[in-house]
């Protein structure tokens, strides 16, 4: 079978109670149940839900002790069993008026196995949701159709969506930060502030920010600081262009250490000379170092 109908009512009412994980395990095992016209194999429930965690597991195990019943060896739910049944009965009155030459013309009416006349039958429509779970009517349909106990579970195609993020996630944004002298522990806040942001730590976005950063008289450290400070997920130097035209342009170490010399030993640019002895210049450039 691969198609059924979803009666919401008595499926709301068999098993509206369950979480959104029992849910999706009875979702599966039904699907795969309609799809075998078989029970689930003893062995099969947990991969034919992709339970991998301990809580998927469980979820698995609720949905079997409540609706389904081991028999045989295998798990056994009494709806679907009725349904499938309910579609061979079907499935041989059409095989019957087949042989016939199909439907009867005109005003004679030929009652077949479901209770109605031929001519007052409508052709199922198929479901466009065949993930929705149990409760349901199948088409009709040949045994040749009919898909084997042991066929394969079909691996389920990554979006665009979900390949983009996993490549996000084998880029390493911390390794790049720090490699464009970034601090490890700065980079680490930086990151944990974009994820909190739901901004994905891209290479695009963070070669973006190194560029950026580089258009300003900031080191990177400086720029990742303060967008960790600010709480920015992003950074363009035009945000911190008023800063640099009032702190203006720094001065190394090596200039300072020069400016205080000149000071200290009194070639100062007022031509004041100042008294000073060598131990307390000696003591000045030691902290200036």
């Amino acid at each position: 079978m691969n198609y059924y109908e979803r009666h919401l009512g008595d499926y709301a009412k068999d098993a509206g109670h369950l979480s959104m994980a029992e849910h999706g395990a009875y979702t599966l095992l039904l699907d795969r149940y309609y799809a075998t016209e078989s029970g689930i194999p003893e062995d099969m429930p947990y991969r034919i839900c992709r339970a991998r965690s301990a809580e998927e597991r469980a979820a698995v195990d609720v949905v079997l002790a409540e609706f389904f019943q081991l028999v045989g060896g295998s798990w056994r739910n009494d709806r679907a069993e009725e349904e499938i049944e309910k579609a061979r009965v079907r499935i041989v009155a059409a095989q019957e008026n087949g042989k016939k030459g199909g439907r009867p013309l005109g005003k004679k009416t030929q009652w077949v196995a479901s209770g109605l006349p031929v001519g007052t039958q409508e052709e199922p429509k198929p479901n466009p949701d065949k993930s929705s779970p149990v409760h349901q009517t199948p088409s009709n349909q040949t045994p040749e159709d009919q898909t084997p106990a042991n066929a394969p579970i079909p691996e389920v195609q990554a979006s665009p969506k979900r390949k983009a993020a996993d490549a996000a996630d084998r880029f390493d944004a911390a390794g790049f930060l720090v490699q464009n002298g970034v601090e490890p522990q700065t980079a680490s806040d930086y990151l944990t502030l974009r994820k909190a942001k739901r901004a994905p730590a891209t290479r695009t976005a963070m070669q973006d920010i190194i560029r950026e950063a580089g258009k300003t008289n900031w080191s990177t450290q400086d720029v990742i600081t303060k967008c960790c400070q600010a709480g920015w997920s992003g950074f363009k130097a035009a945000w911190v262009a008023d800063q640099h035209a009032r702190a203006g342009p720094r001065l190394n170490r090596d200039e300072e250490r020069k400016r205080t010399l000149d000071e200290l030993t009194g070639r100062t640019r007022h031509g004041k000379p100042q008294q000073q002895n060598e131990r307390d210049i000696t003591a000045e450039v030691i902290r200036i170092a």
